[in-house]
């Protein structure tokens, strides 16, 4: 309750959550306390996070976790007790592993654990079609996934005279503003949004009508930031030559040129070549399909991608693994 009370907290939010919280975990502590679990292990780091790292001082366990994005940054509470508190943590990408290390943590407390996609859902099947070149984007239209970038892109595609059309997928609170844009640049005739999110069975289906994918991330005006994005992942597992930005996790999946091509964030300039440069070059298109898949095999691959995960609970004796806060 001390904590809870006088340590160091972001903000007056955060304070008043982390209570509340402390009081769950309390309750919480109760119930599992019969069980005898050795470990408490947050897969998310905010509210989560802050009753499994109550819980753990009050059973005296051992206490770890796993953050992304939003629970690390823009919705981040007590980060910096947990990280000091935790046995060990899960870092999803190098960026995660320097982001704990500037925060004190010990590198060697920390592992790298990708998060992965199940790749008996997505088979990869690399194909050309006919012009004009279809550019694609899923995802929730939120300001961190960069859509008014890729929509003043394609403004600069129809300059340079490039043969396409961009569908992005989805809903969300920028539907209006995007579609106001897209109008503001007389591009509803090339860009079509369709204000509804895909169900997971329709992806792979829809993923194979396009050539090239474009998730250009970016870090939000509230300090939002995709992780690595999912969507990323399954388009490079279909084969879709794919586009992003060098922010947060994403250089750990995409490697310039080899994988995908990276291009900074907000830069609408920068997208629209990397896209010109793939609609020129079906040789590029075809390489960047082939690494792409090649690295979800290699690092992102669900059956294979937590297995360091798992090695490190084993190295935990007596560890009893149950339901995570």
């Amino acid at each position: 309750l001390w904590n809870a009370l006088w340590s160091p907290r972001e903000n007056f939010r955060a304070r008043v959550a982390g209570l509340a919280h402390f009081f769950v975990a309390c309750h919480w502590a109760r119930q599992i306390c019969p069980k005898n679990y050795q470990l408490i292990h947050s897969q998310w780091i905010q509210s989560g996070g802050t009753i499994g790292f109550y819980a753990s001082w009050l059973l005296d366990i051992p206490f770890s976790f796993t953050g992304h994005a939003v629970d690390l940054f823009r919705d981040r509470c007590a980060l910096k007790d947990k990280i000091k508190h935790a046995d060990f943590i899960i870092a999803i990408s190098q960026f995660h592993k320097d982001f704990y290390i500037a925060e004190g943590a010990s590198a060697e407390k920390i592992h790298i654990v990708y998060c992965g996609i199940d790749l008996d859902e997505y088979t990869y099947n690399y194909s050309e079609h006919k012009a004009p070149i279809k550019i694609l984007s899923f995802g929730r239209l939120v300001e961190k996934k960069g859509y008014s970038t890729l929509i003043e892109a394609c403004g600069l595609l129809r300059g340079l005279g490039v043969d396409f059309h961009c569908e992005i997928a989805g809903s969300g609170p920028e539907y209006e503003a995007l579609k106001k844009l897209t109008a503001s640049l007389n591009l509803d005739k090339w860009i079509t949004i369709t204000g509804k999110a895909l169900n997971q069975e329709e992806i792979e289906e829809w993923m194979r009508t396009g050539d090239i994918f474009a998730q250009p991330c970016c870090w939000s005006a509230d300090n939002d930031v995709d992780g690595i994005p999912r969507s990323l992942m399954e388009a490079m597992a279909v084969g879709l030559p794919s586009i992003s930005t060098s922010v947060a996790g994403i250089p750990d999946l995409i490697e310039h040129r080899k994988t995908g091509l990276l291009i900074a964030q907000q830069d609408a300039d920068e997208l629209a070549k990397a896209i010109k440069l793939l609609t020129d070059d079906c040789s590029l298109r075809k390489d960047l399909s082939k690494g792409g898949r090649q690295i979800i095999e290699q690092k992102f691959n669900l059956e294979t991608c937590l297995d360091p995960l798992a090695e490190i609970f084993r190295q935990k004796p007596n560890t009893k693994i149950g339901n995570g806060a």
